[in-house]
């Protein structure tokens, strides 16, 4: 399915419907606006350095605030500038409160900036007018950041900008002959520290390449720092997936009351993913978040009359967190629902394959492919047993534990609505069907089937 970011809650009373579809249409509206006009203020922005057409007609260095001769501070400030002005659309397309408060905080400066410098009305007018639409919408913005956000951005601010400095220090230090006179090393220190925010230092150089070279190895590194310490602290926040013995006993309930007509149900029993849960408990959406999208797996569990509920249970955990919705692996009635519900648009992926082993038959010509390849394998010397795990010794379980894990190769599991993570492990699926390989008494294959349902 693909996703969008939904706002409204929910609720049954008249005219409800038509409040929620209209508060959606609103905050996606505000967020589309805000976030083009970020990227498109960025673009002119960074161009504006770049095309001096544009800096003859166009002027986005005034509209910003930025004197028309910009000096080498000024061309790395607008520059940044534009940057952010990119990544912080990111976060207001997602309705990130910190991104609304920067926003908010560089309009504030830009206002001051006009007020102090005595600069041409028209740019003054027009950050007043992104501010006071700023603090208009302000509601729309309530996802909350990354808790651990402002540490990494701090953390990798402070490191980008000590690895520039002694990199700058330690050119200046391997070419002392190309640096005019004989300077302290205090005026290679503020040299060095000097070149992370792009200002000429005391230093003079004999070679005008080893002048640029140090200035712009401080600048790369001034202006990654600023850059990464953005992006931590306007990503939006990815727990650690797991599921609660809590939770996952309310989904085995679920499971057991309502399982029967959602094949992919036992799935949720995953431990690296997340429940939410709808109101009445009758219901739940489990997820996992992968790079800021939140992926809902399959429908909604539980009672199909309480799935909107869970669902929009699942959208607000979303719009807290800033993370995208989406879902993968849902039936055609769960799609149908989502739909309805969020917004989301559907894509058919494949049909579901159902064997009645009651009435399955190798017998006729259809299935004459399969009725061969059952046949050699016979002929090779294989024989299979089918057992409930709960009916496995527990000593061959390890070993089967064993062996998957050294066939699997890795850690890592293809699959997420189609995939338990975990396999012979009887305390956690005793009604799990495990089909053993066997040649030679020795195993040369392993299969396990989840339960659907009280007999699937």
């Amino acid at each position: 399915m693909a996703s969008g970011v939904p706002t409204g809650v929910r609720t049954d009373r008249p005219g409800a419907a038509v409040a929620v579809g209209r508060a959606r249409w609103r905050g996606r509206r505000v967020a589309r606006v805000l976030t083009w006009a970020a990227r498109v203020a960025g673009l002119l922005t960074i161009l504006s350095l770049a095309l001096p057409v544009l800096r003859r007609h166009l002027q986005p260095a005034t509209w910003f605030g930025f004197p028309a001769q910009a000096s080498l501070v000024g061309t790395v400030v607008v520059a940044t500038l534009g940057l952010g002005l990119i990544m912080l659309a990111t976060g207001l397309r997602r309705r990130k409160r910190r991104a609304w408060q920067l926003a908010v905080l560089a309009c504030v400066l830009l206002v001051v900036s006009h007020v102090l410098g005595r600069q041409s009305i028209v740019p003054g007018v027009v950050v007043l007018v992104l501010l006071a639409g700023l603090l208009l919408t302000r509601r729309e913005f309530t996802a909350q950041p990354d808790p651990v956000g402002r540490l990494a951005a701090v953390r990798v601010v402070v490191q980008m900008l000590l690895g520039g400095y002694v990199v700058v220090v330690l050119l200046l230090l391997a070419r002392p002959s190309l640096i005019e006179g004989r300077p302290r090393v205090g005026e290679k220190a503020a040299q060095a520290a000097l070149s992370l925010i792009g200002v000429s230092g005391p230093l003079r150089f004999r070679a005008e390449w080893f002048d640029d070279l140090t200035a712009g190895v401080g600048l790369a590194f001034g202006i990654a720092a600023l850059v990464l310490g953005g992006y931590f602290l306007l990503r939006s926040a990815e727990p650690r997936p797991s599921l609660p013995a809590e939770d996952s006993e309310r989904i085995r309930d679920l499971l057991a009351r309502h399982g029967r007509t959602d094949s992919l149900g036992y799935f949720a029993l995953r431990r690296d993913k997340a429940a939410v849960f709808s109101p009445s408990g009758k219901a739940a959406v489990v997820y996992r978040v992968v790079a800021g999208v939140a992926l809902a797996a399959g429908d909604p569990l539980g009672d199909l009359e309480a799935w909107p509920g869970a669902i929009q249970e699942f959208l607000a955990t979303c719009r807290l967190a800033g993370w995208v919705p989406a879902v993968l692996g849902c039936s055609e009635a769960g799609a149908r629902v989502w739909a309805r519900e969020v917004g989301l648009d559907a894509l058919e992926l494949g049909d579901e394959a159902v064997v009645d082993v009651a009435t399955f038959s190798l017998q006729g010509r259809a299935m004459r492919t399969v009725r061969q390849a059952v046949s050699r394998v016979r002929r090779a010397g294989y024989d299979t047993t089918v057992r409930r795990l709960r009916d496995v010794p527990a000593d061959e379980l390890e070993r089967l534990r064993e062996l998957v894990a050294r066939w699997r190769g890795g850690p890592a599991e293809r699959g997420f609505s189609m995939a338990l993570s975990r396999v012979a492990d009887a305390e956690a699926d005793p009604d799990a069907v495990l089909v053993v390989a066997t040649c030679e008494d020795e195993t040369r294959g392993v299969l396990q089937f989840v339960p659907w349902g009280a007999d699937g």
